[in-house]
């Protein structure tokens, strides 16, 4: 007589629920020997424990359910051993994602703690060296819709490098002829994917705090600061978030620095 378990029986036995059970069932991966017509009970028989053991570890071993279907289906031992081979490279290229993404937020993390650090309202004049960058030009007419959609096109791109942080974006904003804000580029520091440079130089900066809506009144401080001490302006405005949205949950604590090359007159 054969020996059968009732479906929450054998579910049991293999640590699964019988729901789980009931799904394979029902897109024809693992079904039972025998379905009581009068109780709609099913019945799965011993010899079918092997069978379903295999399902759960090739499942540890991150296939889906239609690839372990698939796997199943196959009655040549070279066309399995390709489709766990397959899955090989599968598991490796999951590495090397989740691998750029620890990188990523290791270096974000990095730079959050060291951002902590500054002093808000804070100004001065310091020398950077040279920066190279991976930048892209925001289209015309360059106002905030211009530079949202060029930001989320870095934002995309950032995504296929394993070092590039978008927490480290810098916008270079000039001033138009009627006195608002042009947002010329966006940039990112890279060294393997450079296509532009901020030349070394002395930069004045200003640590301003508080809503992006008020960027501008600390951006003409920093100006009157320059000029207060016997240096001009050389070039447009870097903005470069520290503690952004993503790191502040009231925009009154956001943290920006600007800054403006400048030589002395």
């Amino acid at each position: 007589m054969k020996i059968r378990f009732r479906a929450g029986e054998m579910a049991k036995m293999h640590h699964i629920s019988k729901q789980t059970l009931i799904y394979y069932d029902k897109i024809g991966l693992f079904r039972p020997m025998e379905v009581d017509s009068a109780t709609g009970y099913r019945y799965y028989h011993l010899d079918q424990c092997e069978d379903l053991d295999i399902i759960i570890f090739l499942k540890s071993l991150g296939m889906k359910l239609k690839e372990i279907k698939a796997y199943r289906n196959q009655t040549s031992i070279r066309d399995r051993i390709g489709l766990l081979e397959s899955q090989g490279r599968n598991i490796k290229k999951k590495l090397e994602q989740i691998h750029r993404v620890r990188r990523r937020l290791d270096t974000m993390v990095s730079s959050l703690k060291a951002n902590l650090a500054v002093t808000p309202y804070e100004k001065g004049i310091k020398w950077m060296p040279k920066r190279p960058l991976f930048s892209m030009e925001v289209p015309a007419p360059g106002d905030l819709y211009a530079m949202e959609l060029c930001f989320k096109e870095m934002f995309r791109s950032a995504r296929e490098d394993s070092y590039a942080n978008i927490h480290d974006l810098i916008v270079v904003v000039e001033m138009g002829p009627d006195g608002t804000e042009v947002f010329k580029k966006v940039t990112l520091p890279s060294d393997d994917r450079a296509n532009d440079l901020f030349e070394d130089g002395y930069f004045a900066y200003f640590f301003h705090k508080g809503p992006y809506e008020e960027l501008a009144a600390s951006q003409a401080e920093l100006e009157n600061f320059i000029r207060a001490s016997g240096h001009c302006i050389t070039g447009p405005a870097l903005v470069r978030p520290l503690l952004s949205k993503l790191a502040v949950s009231d925009e009154k604590d956001v943290l920006v620095e600007i800054q403006i090359p400048v030589e002395k007159t």
